[in-house]
């Protein structure tokens, strides 16, 4: 199957040549008209000049839309994939946002909450427009934040920030034809059993 811009290049390069052919022709039509003796045949070459000029205007029109469209679909393509870094970008800071919260509840004391809510606000807003933010796990924000805000990170948050998490083996397996199976009871249940 043929990719759109091929497609459309190809359209366009055509279109451009009808232009130059029927552009071509039309001028050929207006000085055969202006120098025709007799009128009906400078009327007949008036009709068929007013249909190549037609012609012409539409070869036009239809390259200027699709040229208009090509603009269109990628403004929208980059729209589309700025919206989407937002709402990852959102979310992830939202998982922070919480883990830190977390965090500061547990950890800092009462009359320190405010304040250490505002700071983290702002580092959020900061962090968040940072290229590298969404391949930062968020357990590792978090321990990066609670340090940064002098707040104790507990052992299961500073954990995270040596090594990330091991990936689960991917599923379906390999060869595996059907549902995941249920384990079941152990071998040594099954033969008590």
């Amino acid at each position: 199957m043929p990719d759109a811009a091929g497609t459309i290049e190809r359209a366009d390069l055509i279109l451009d040549e009808l232009a130059r052919l029927g552009l071509s022709l039309a001028r050929d039509m207006a000085q055969r008209a202006e120098a025709a003796k007799d009128d009906d045949q400078a009327a007949r070459l008036a009709m068929a000049f007013h249909h190549v000029s037609r012609s012409v205007r539409q070869s036009l029109a239809l390259q200027a839309k699709l040229a208009h469209d090509a603009q269109r679909h990628l403004r929208e393509a980059r729209d589309d994939a700025q919206r989407q870094d937002k709402t990852r970008r959102e979310l992830h800071a939202a998982r922070v946002r919480s883990g830190v919260r977390r965090i500061i509840g547990a950890e800092a004391a009462e009359r320190e909450h405010i304040a250490l809510l505002s700071r983290l606000e702002l580092a959020l807003l900061s962090d968040s427009t940072d290229a590298d933010f969404l391949e930062g796990t968020v357990e590792r924000h978090v321990a990066r934040l609670c340090r940064m805000l002098g707040v104790r990170v507990p052992d299961a948050a500073a954990q995270d920030t040596a090594a990330p998490a091991a990936d689960p083996p991917p599923w379906p397996l390999p060869g595996h034809v059907g549902p995941r199976p249920n384990p079941g009871p152990s071998p040594a249940r099954r033969s008590s059993a």
